[in-house]
């Protein structure tokens, strides 16, 4: 994945997972890990993992990129209620 100087700051400023203190405790690549692990995880069967892969790889090729909400909240303890299933 190639990010550039800028994206990359905004990316730490931002999105990237920080502890009590604000320091950084993540890089781009677990983000989207984190962030395609919980999306693909909506799936109820047996393909979240082929999805997963594939969110993963749209997002490093910078072909598709999710709302702010879901950059900063997607699988982060007690903030999963971005993807919520409808049982309509």
């Amino acid at each position: 994945m190639q990010l550039s100087g800028n994206a990359i700051k905004v990316l730490e400023k931002r999105y990237l997972a920080k502890d009590k203190t604000g320091k950084v405790t993540e890089v781009a690549r677990t983000t989207f890990e984190r962030v395609a692990r919980t999306i693909a995880g909506a799936e109820i069967d047996a393909s979240a993992k082929e999805y997963e892969e594939k969110f993963y790889k749209i997002m490093t090729n910078l072909e598709f990129c999710p709302n702010s909400p879901t950059l900063i909240n997607a699988g982060r303890e007690l903030v999963n209620y971005q993807l919520v299933l409808s049982t309509d």
